[in-house]
């Protein structure tokens, strides 16, 4: 590795946009590359985020031999072929969530990585905010005993069209993928455990797509989750983990809570942490320690968890009948 772990972006939306400017916040790491499908987009990024080097083709970042890690931020559906671009080429990765579009797909990505010895992680930056940590190791030191229930809610009022990457079928669109993927990856956090049984409602919106889901987790030792995830109102987004001896809330937007409360045995205690920037520094701090240790997983996020969760998934989609392109097999994942 060089002195600064040297960044590269593959695409130039939002989220990219949020985790360049984050990436000033992290010491050890240097935003190198960006590469969009056409140059123009690329050199505009480049030029807004003062980056030294602009790409007009996903290969030709790839092939950059200046750059060690590579920060996936296209559309659900390119994840897992960008994932293993970078793999090949031997770029650690840092893939947006969801890491794939099913299981099977993110199996084959983490296998890929395994076997080349590559350092993989999906963004799923709720893990690394301080206030989760916070709390999830209260819970791990067993201030509250043993966790028996999680409830969170991740809904809010979308306002893009029918045609927007979050409806477009096609493009792997609907609610549970993009931010259902979250109360169902806190709940994993918890119970670090498949489900036994799940039940579920949706609403299948125009273009095929779900835009509202209520789903109930059964697991072992009478362990219960209640989550949902909405496009069509605005909630507080809040979480609760109950167990035994107390209960630990984030009261708002828990996939990107600043202050966790617990309340064990009477006893009340609470944190407010000061954030700078959106929130993606906090997981990319991570990937600079991991990198620099020599470690191919983060403790934090690690590939097993993320493989739960997707199996969760592909499971909840299962009882809608919703499949998009991706889920069909390809000749060479069926060999």
């Amino acid at each position: 590795m060089s002195e600064k772990i040297r960044w590269g972006i593959l695409g130039t939306g939002d989220i990219a946009r949020q985790m360049a400017e984050d990436l000033r916040l992290v010491e050890g790491a240097e935003l190198r590359a960006v590469a969009s499908r056409t140059e123009p987009r690329a050199r505009q990024f480049a030029g807004t985020h003062q980056m030294p080097v602009h790409y007009g083709s996903y290969e030709a970042l790839v092939d950059d031999p200046a750059i060690d890690v590579v920060y996936i931020a296209t559309p659900h559906i390119r994840h897992c072929a960008d994932t293993l671009l970078c793999i090949a080429a031997g770029k650690a990765v840092v893939c947006e969530k969801p890491l794939a579009m099913n299981a099977r797909e993110a199996q084959h990505m983490v296998d890929s990585a395994r076997e080349a010895g590559v350092f993989l992680m999906e963004a799923m930056w709720t893990a690394f905010f301080p206030a989760i940590q916070w709390g999830l190791g209260a819970l791990e030191d067993g201030v509250i005993g043993t966790p028996r229930f999680v409830s969170a809610d991740f809904s809010y009022a979308a306002t893009l069209g029918p045609e927007s990457r979050l409806f477009n079928k096609e493009l792997g669109g609907g609610a549970l993928l993009d931010i259902g993927v979250y109360p169902v990856a806190l709940a994993d956090m918890v119970f670090e455990i498949e489900p036994e049984r799940i039940a579920t409602s949706w609403t299948r919106g125009d273009t095929g797509v779900d835009v509202a889901s209520g789903m109930i987790f059964d697991y072992p030792a009478s362990g219960r989750a209640v989550l949902s995830s909405s496009l069509l109102y605005d909630a507080p987004q809040n979480a609760v983990i109950a167990g035994d001896d107390g209960y630990i809330t984030f009261p708002a937007r828990f996939s990107q809570p600043d202050s966790c409360r617990i309340v064990a045995k009477g006893e009340v205690s609470e944190r407010i942490f000061d954030r700078d920037g959106y929130g993606y520094h906090y997981e990319a701090r991570d990937v600079v320690d991991c990198l620099n240790r020599g470690r191919t997983e983060s403790i934090w996020a690690p590939l097993d968890a993320t493989l739960r969760v997707m199996r969760t998934l592909d499971r909840i989609r299962e009882q809608w009948g919703l499949r998009y392109p991706n889920d069909e097999p390809t000749a060479r994942s069926r060999n």
